[in-house]
């Protein structure tokens, strides 16, 4: 009998850490929903038409000195937009 006691216990504990766990899990998934609707607080949709002028962003692949593109600018440009694609992607 007492060994039977100790697995109903032992059954106990395991769900309520499995509630502790589900609890946690959706807290987690609460937090990234408000970070990031913080992060994208301030970003704005830009739709881009043939012939606008953009600008690129300037990164190597590989940086070997860090020091020769410190005063470098961050962009190229201005260039002729010859053709735009839609960016549409939705959440998973």
């Amino acid at each position: 009998m007492a060994d039977e006691k100790k697995y109903r216990l032992r059954l106990q504990e395991l769900k309520a850490l499995d509630n502790k766990h589900l609890q946690a899990q959706q807290q987690i998934e609460l937090y990234k929903v408000q970070i990031s609707r913080s992060f994208n607080k301030k970003v704005r949709k830009k739709i881009f038409k043939k012939d606008d002028l953009v600008l690129a962003v300037r990164r190597s692949m590989v940086k070997t000195h860090k020091t020769k593109e410190k005063l470098q600018p961050k962009w190229e440009g201005p260039f002729v937009a010859e053709s735009v694609y839609s960016m549409e992607h939705t959440a998973s």
